[in-house]
């Protein structure tokens, strides 16, 4: 049982950390989306990890790691004000809560919960990880929630990662580990069943030749395909996610980034539906990411940020550089995680400018 638990835990690390760079670098271009010469950084919250950006009530959902060393579900006003935890008085809720999206209407949230004690490798069910969780609904106070998977009815190993909506509110994609070393993209209706969400109409994706990691990053604009990364492909590095797109109907599967042996994740759709902000790496043997952005189609990518240039206005000498991300309604902002470390042992929550 050890042997195969640490084959496991081998496999999960390899393909649910940030992961390593490769020595390949993307050329930059012109892009209609340029930061700001003067644009100010500023810091939102000290501690911090995954966000959303409501386009409804325009407060930023997070999640944080407590004292007790298990992350919970915040909300805070954009400028910074008004930091309230929505999970924390929940006591259904005893290990880790986090990788919040907004629904639509800014009502409710969809999360991640640990729903099952983790002995062996235990930030492997963080929220960035989602080990031994399922997805629950919560309204945007914490008031009320409701458990929308029990995996852990079916299967020994199980977890979920990054769930989110679809621009009505009607569909839920997310990834989810099938076994060991296999994982699968989920889209589900949501409905309301005498005032309970529930879903329904699950289907199951495992596009390209290896179903070894997906991770879901949400729909595109008509909500006809969904946009996720991973390494569906054996020609492909372990540590070479690429960004892709799913169209729903036929399965067409387009690779936007197809860089095979570099990293890149945290693909984040602007509000016109016409371009991706993403995280990527250009600085080979180390753990060290950019925001880019790219069309909708995978072209005209562009490097926005230079964190871990020494002649750069905002240069970090210590920290991995940003993962996930959301835009504010306007287009105009984009709140990110700023990660510490590889482990994602601690972060930082930031806003910046962009410039059209």
């Amino acid at each position: 049982m050890f042997k195969i638990l640490s084959v496991f835990a081998f496999f999960l690390i390899g393909f649910l950390l940030l992961g390593c760079t490769s020595p390949q670098v993307n050329t930059v271009n012109n892009s209609d989306i340029v930061l700001d010469s003067d644009f100010s950084l500023q810091l939102l919250s000290n501690e911090g990890g995954r966000v959303d950006w409501s386009h409804s009530n325009n407060l930023i959902a997070f999640d944080k790691k407590g004292s007790n060393g298990f992350y919970s579900v915040y909300t805070i006003n954009s400028n910074g004000s008004n930091e309230t935890c929505i999970s924390c008085s929940i006591s259904d809720f005893k290990y880790n809560v986090g990788n919040p999206a907004w629904h639509p209407n800014g009502k409710y949230l969809i999360i991640q919960v640990q729903t099952k004690k983790s002995n062996i490798f235990s930030n492997l069910s963080n929220p960035g990880k989602g080990v031994s969780n399922d997805l629950f609904l919560i309204d945007s106070t914490g008031t009320h929630f409701w458990q929308l998977t029990n995996l852990s009815k079916s299967r020994y190993f199980y977890g979920v990662l990054h769930p989110h909506f679809s621009h009505d509110g009607n569909k839920i994609v997310w990834s989810e580990l099938q076994s060991l070393n296999t994982w699968a993209l989920k889209v589900a209706d949501l409905y309301f069943d005498n005032g309970t969400p529930k879903l329904q109409n699950i289907k199951t994706y495992q596009p390209g030749d290896t179903a070894r990691f997906y991770e879901s990053h949400g729909f595109t604009l008509n909500d006809s395909a969904i946009i996720f990364s991973g390494t569906p492909y054996k020609s492909q590095s372990t540590w070479g996610n690429d960004i892709f797109t799913l169209n729903l109907s036929n399965g067409t599967v387009v690779n936007l980034t197809n860089t095979p042996k570099k990293w890149e994740e945290h693909a984040n759709l602007s509000p016109d539906g016409k371009t991706i902000i993403y995280m990527s790496s250009d600085n080979p043997g180390y753990f060290k990411y950019d925001l880019w952005s790219m069309n909708i189609n995978g072209t005209n990518k562009t490097k926005l940020t230079h964190f871990h240039d020494s002649n750069s206005k905002y240069f970090f000498s210590k920290v991995s550089g940003p993962a996930d991300s959301s835009w504010n309604k306007e287009g105009t902002k984009i709140v990110f995680y700023m990660i510490s470390d590889f482990q994602e042992t601690s972060g930082k929550i930031y806003v910046i400018n962009l410039k059209k």
